[in-house]
């Protein structure tokens, strides 16, 4: 399945619902899974709203928190809905994309870990230089080679989830950076709590995955990792994902898909999947030792070699529109606005 969360445009109170993008259209899982308790089950009629609302809530980590049963309940309201009209005499089930907005599918995750899993990337941006002024001293550089340790062990940092933006959002810049990058990423989003599990059995926690763009401003980035900490406000203003949460079961290969980015238009960062120095897997085994892992908790892949600006001598201007396309898990798309105040 592809999940989703979405708004109906022009809609009273505003909510967001969780959802389902099928044959182009987003079927409201728990409209249509109410509607499919009434129609096709004995269950009790004064039941139906606390049995699909408990089973298919509105907010995607509480969804995944029901495991195998909230899995299930949508998988059936997908199939119900391919058998029914879009509306019936209780509400309205199916939509098309001219009535809805499309949210980031998880809000509010438990915990963000971004890591850094190409090594072309690594090399690539070690090897980069930026002004962050229009002094000479002003010219920044991480400088060096790949340490012994990234060849050891998974290498990641951790952000906030206060400003998560989903598909066709804004991404405001703040007014302390200059130099504005982008990253072509995807992520793996757990789908139950794991602790100390073994790679082997690692894929049996992953929910599904998700495109990954984390904001950079390069210049406070740079700058503020001299001191050996970080990144903090390089990063923590913006991070894209979206635009659907894609269940493992729709993949074949999740280690061979195409990476593309294009800046209005135009192609700027092409890669693959099958570069990642270390699997998802991997990086479960590792960061779940003596630390549960629990679902909605969100496993970036590091950006993709060639996959910034950083890497290609050019960067991000205000209203520049950044699309990053990873086959299988849709676009993401977003607009550069720049907050000249804050």
């Amino acid at each position: 399945m592809k999940l989703c969360s979405f708004s109906v445009k022009n809609s009273y109170p505003f909510s967001e619902t969780l959802g389902a993008f099928v044959d182009n259209q987003f079927v409201d899982l728990a409209a249509s899974y109410r509607t499919y308790l009434r129609e096709c089950t004995d269950v009790d009629q004064n039941r139906v709203f606390d049995i699909a609302n408990t089973l298919i809530p509105n907010d995607m980590t509480k969804f995944l928190e029901g495991g195998t049963y909230s899995m299930e309940a949508a998988k059936k309201a997908v199939e119900f809905s391919k058998e029914t009209s879009p509306s019936n005499d209780y509400e309205k089930i199916i939509y098309s994309n001219d009535e809805i907005k499309i949210h980031a599918p998880i809000k509010n995750p438990p915990t963000i870990r971004d890591f850094l899993s190409f090594e072309e990337h690594f090399r690539n941006s070690l090897n980069a230089s930026i002004s962050v002024d229009d002094s000479k001293d002003g010219t920044v550089s991480l400088g060096g080679t790949v340490p012994k340790v990234w060849y050891e062990r998974p290498i990641y940092y951790k952000t906030v989830a206060s400003t998560i933006i989903g598909t066709e959002e804004e991404c405001v810049w703040p007014s302390y950076s200059k130099v504005r990058d982008y990253e072509l990423e995807f992520a793996c989003v757990i789908g139950k709590r794991a602790e100390n599990v073994t790679a082997s059995e690692a894929s049996n926690y992953i929910a599904g995955f998700l495109i990954y763009n984390d904001f950079t401003a390069r210049d406070t980035q740079l700058s503020e990792m001299e001191g050996r900490l970080g990144p903090a406000k390089g990063k923590d203003f913006c991070t894209a994902m979206g635009p659907y949460l894609v269940t493992v079961d729709e993949i074949e290969n999740v280690y061979n898909l195409s990476m593309t980015a294009r800046v209005n238009g135009e192609v700027w960062s092409q890669g693959s999947t099958s570069t990642m120095y270390r699997t998802f897997e991997d990086i479960i085994e590792y960061v779940s030792q003596s630390e549960p892992l629990v679902p909605g908790d969100i496993l970036g892949s590091g950006t993709v070699g060639r996959g910034c600006g950083l890497e290609l001598g050019k960067f991000l201007k205000d209203g520049d529109i950044i699309e990053l396309e990873v086959e299988g898990l849709g676009v993401l798309r977003n607009q550069i606005r720049v907050n000249e105040r804050g």
